[in-house]
């Protein structure tokens, strides 16, 4: 087994791996550079004896970025060869320990905390159409025109004034599925849920 030391390396001494098969987007690189801005490089960048990143080249270009000179590095005692280097760079990036339970996730952080994080709300398990696509109609609201409830299925879209309003729709969205788990859609939550008000 190849032992590996802590070193504080120069990062204009870092070398890009050409091979590299990992795609670095804007989106994700903006949720490591304000990872980084306000924790630091908690995870070490790995490299090689010669100073080719195999685990990190995300890092390297918020490093750049950020105008940071030196960041510690893991570099093996023993030079990993071609195959090691290749097989390592894959394994570093795709053999992690666990899943996300969503269920704690969603108990220690609101719904907009997360997206700053960088999940997706289908990632959280939320349905992807409550994005907001246009304006919200109050006309049906009035409830004065009975005709104007005919039709069997009605269909809002809802845009909120800011984030902030947004993510309190989304939690209460999500409170709603915890306290209704056997239920499978978000207009019989609500509609159960009014219906308890309304008795109360």
């Amino acid at each position: 087994m190849n032992k590996w030391d802590l070193i504080e390396q120069k990062v204009s001494d870092l070398k890009e791996y050409d091979l590299n098969p990992r795609i670095l987007s804007d989106e994700k690189l903006d949720n490591l550079q304000q990872s980084i801005t306000k924790f630091g490089i908690c995870e070490p960048i790995v490299i090689n004896t010669d100073f080719t990143i195999c685990g990190g080249h995300g890092r390297l270009t918020i490093l750049k970025r950020l105008g940071i000179q030196y960041v510690d590095c893991y570099v093996p005692s023993k030079t990993l060869t071609e195959s090691q280097f290749k097989e390592l760079n894959v394994r570093l990036n795709k053999n992690t320990a666990g899943d996300f339970d969503f269920e704690i996730l969603h108990k220690s952080f609101k719904i907009n905390e997360l997206q700053d994080i960088g999940f997706s709300l289908d990632e959280m398990q939320l349905d992807p159409k409550l994005q907001i696509k246009a304006e919200f109609d109050m006309t049906d609201d009035t409830h004065e025109d009975e005709e104007k409830f005919s039709e069997k299925i009605i269909q809002y879209a809802i845009i909120f004034d800011n984030e902030k309003q947004q993510g309190r729709w989304y939690d209460f969205l999500l409170k709603l599925k915890l306290d209704y788990p056997d239920l499978n859609t978000h207009a019989e939550r609500l509609d159960l849920f009014i219906g308890e008000q309304n008795e109360k």
